[in-house]
């Protein structure tokens, strides 16, 4: 796993000051939710998701959420732009290698129209439960 010099909450803050036209927020989860061996993908997911919205939709806002359970931490970002062409597009190389990263991992990306006007990326990896 490579390393990263931020922290997810950062680079969410980060994202969001630079891009206030997106209106990019934390909907659910906490920066507890990220496990630290699983910060470098969580970062690359959700720069990629802010960049692809921005590119390919016009988005009013982005939601993005976190959360741990059932042994899996999983990220969602949710834009509310169509893409263009209505979502049928082929993924662009950093959805690729999100995925693929997230496959080291164990895990994986998942991206696509969720209803009429909403697109949305997904990451799914599992991860030991701490031992209470």
């Amino acid at each position: 796993s490579r390393a990263t010099r931020t922290t997810f909450a950062a680079e969410l803050k980060r994202l969001s000051d630079a891009n206030p036209d997106l209106g990019i927020r934390l909907v659910a989860g906490d920066d507890d939710d990220v496990p630290e061996q699983l910060q470098a993908i969580a970062q690359s997911v959700l720069l990629e998701s802010v960049r692809n919205a921005r590119k390919h939709a016009k988005p009013a806002s982005v939601e993005v959420s976190t959360a741990r359970a059932g042994g899996a931490f999983a990220l969602e970002v949710i834009n509310d732009g169509v893409p263009a062409g209505g979502g049928n597009r082929q993924p662009g190389m950093g959805l690729r290698l999100a995925a693929f990263e997230a496959l080291q991992f164990g895990g994986i990306v998942e991206f696509g129209a969720l209803g009429e006007h909403r697109w949305q990326v997904r990451l799914v990896v599992p991860v030991a439960e701490a031992a209470a």
